[in-house]
């Protein structure tokens, strides 16, 4: 399988980190102070998000990552830590840290198999001297990897100066790099080797309807010719597939299942 070939490769992480925090219990009556539903807490657990869950599962399959984001001085960055420390030593500390803003963080309440809501708390884009501190971490991490991945969750931290300092970085080591795109204008990414778009975020970027192969494949060669990267799609149910310059179109079907 392709995910052997993980096993003892060293991946710079690079992106939005975050603490996924899940609070379950049981709904069973209304507020008598407002009309709002009363979850009685039952269970807790954290784990890495964003960036953090990509090097998390780097880590699963036997890779080793180092993870490059920016988090704040508080409680929730305390908290990656200890989820970091807990791989071992697979994955590696090398985030940017600033009192200056709040670590990402997302807090899902769900009752039995119900999500109910999300509270969000984080700060939007980095100061200068923030950006030059990311930059300076990617560049002194690049050589020794064997590949760059680009996690951007549009949060602030994979700006256009960050952005053209990897590329830069991994070409002048010549060192692959991924990038998975959150925005709508791929041109940020121009200078990647391969983007990972699903297939909605694939739609939104070129405006091209992706109902089957066929069509996902038109819009992956429009993005291929504006970008010159390779096209690794994400088609939910339908598996994934690549298409690159000369090469036949590969595609794997999904093994379904129902996640909630």
């Amino acid at each position: 399988m392709l995910v052997d070939d993980i096993k003892g490769t060293r991946v710079l992480v690079v992106g939005d980190v975050m603490l996924d925090h899940f609070v379950g219990g049981d709904v069973e009556r209304v507020s008598p102070e407002a009309p709002a539903l009363v979850l009685r807490v039952e269970r807790e657990r954290s784990m890495l998000g964003g960036a953090g869950n990509v090097a998390a599962n780097i880590a699963s399959l036997g890779g080793y990552a180092v993870l490059t984001g920016v988090v704040g001085e508080d409680q929730a960055a305390l908290h990656l830590d200890d989820l970091i420390g807990a791989f071992g030593g697979q994955i590696v500390d090398a985030m940017v840290r600033s009192s200056a803003i709040t670590t990402t963080s997302k807090t899902r309440y769900i009752a039995g198999d119900r999500h109910l809501l999300r509270a969000d708390r984080e700060s939007s884009g980095l100061s200068v001297e923030l950006t030059d501190r990311l930059i300076a971490a990617i560049e002194d991490r690049v050589a020794d990897s064997d590949v760059v991945v680009i996690s951007d969750y549009a949060k602030g931290v994979v700006s256009i100066a960050v952005m053209r300092a990897a590329v830069s970085a991994t070409k002048r080591c010549k060192v692959p790099l991924i990038a998975d795109p959150k925005r709508r204008d791929f041109g940020l990414y121009v200078g990647a080797d391969v983007l990972t778009p699903n297939r909605k975020e694939l739609e939104f970027a070129t405006g091209e309807r992706c109902d089957d192969l066929a069509s996902c494949e038109r819009a992956a060669r429009g993005v291929m010719s504006s970008t010159g990267a390779a096209v690794l799609l994400t088609r939910s149910g339908d598996g994934v597939a690549i298409f690159q310059d000369g090469e036949e179109t590969w595609s794997e079907p999904a093994q379904t299942k129902v996640v909630r």
